[in-house]
């Protein structure tokens, strides 16, 4: 079911690398908070952040994953499409 980004508008490559660069200079300032023994309230709320941005980055690509699906199904039903994007959708993080 994984097809290809080449198909992918540049804006939402752009766009998907902006926020995983942004998530992996968070990731990399937890690790600095953890290792300067910061309070567990500072941490949890920048993986709170970290969270966000990964399910903002998640919703992007399966906004242009329904958009492909739904042009064209690639010889399958439109329900089936549909049934695949719901399947990608239901393993977002929560």
């Amino acid at each position: 079911m994984s097809e290809p980004m080449e198909g992918a508008p540049e804006a939402l490559q752009t766009d998907l690398m902006r926020r995983l660069r942004r998530i992996e200079g968070q990731a990399q300032g937890v690790q600095k908070m953890i290792e300067e023994k910061r309070g567990c309230d500072e941490i949890f709320n920048q993986l709170k952040s970290i969270h966000a941005a990964t399910y903002g980055a998640c919703l992007a690509l399966m906004r242009q994953y329904a958009l492909e699906c739904m042009a064209d199904a690639g010889g399958k039903s439109r329900e089936q499409a549909l049934d695949d994007m719901m399947s990608l959708f239901l393993k977002l993080p929560s």
